[in-house]
């Protein structure tokens, strides 16, 4: 697994966990970032997959009606992208929310594990 790679995805999630447009896709990110659940997890889950099918019937879309030069052009700037990214400063982690939690009981805090493994 490479380091860069999943320090990259961890910031994306963070970014998307504070997204004030789409509160079930921020709290996604919260829940992957807290370890809580795993992507296979959110592919299967129908709250989730509804917050996510708009983006990606948009992708879709959009990528289906790029040529090959502009599919080119595309995936540099996505990697001039993620590059930036990587070269970001760590954020603090971010917990999962939680309505309602037993008095006295604090969950387990996995945001420093990778959710990949």
């Amino acid at each position: 697994m490479d380091p860069t790679n999943d320090a990259v995805r961890r910031k994306l999630l963070q970014k998307l966990s504070i997204n004030s447009k789409n509160p079930a896709l921020a709290e996604m990110a919260r829940e992957l970032l807290a370890g809580r659940i795993s992507p296979r997890e959110v592919m299967t889950s129908s709250s989730y997959a509804s917050a996510l099918e708009p983006g990606v019937a948009q992708f879709q879309h959009w990528y289906g009606s790029l040529s090959d030069e502009q599919r080119a052009e595309q995936e540099e700037l996505g990697r001039a992208a993620l590059d930036r990214l990587a070269n970001e400063p760590e954020t603090p982690p971010v917990r999962a929310w939680r309505q309602n939690p037993p008095e006295g009981h604090e969950d387990e805090d996995f945001s420093d594990r990778s959710w990949l493994t």
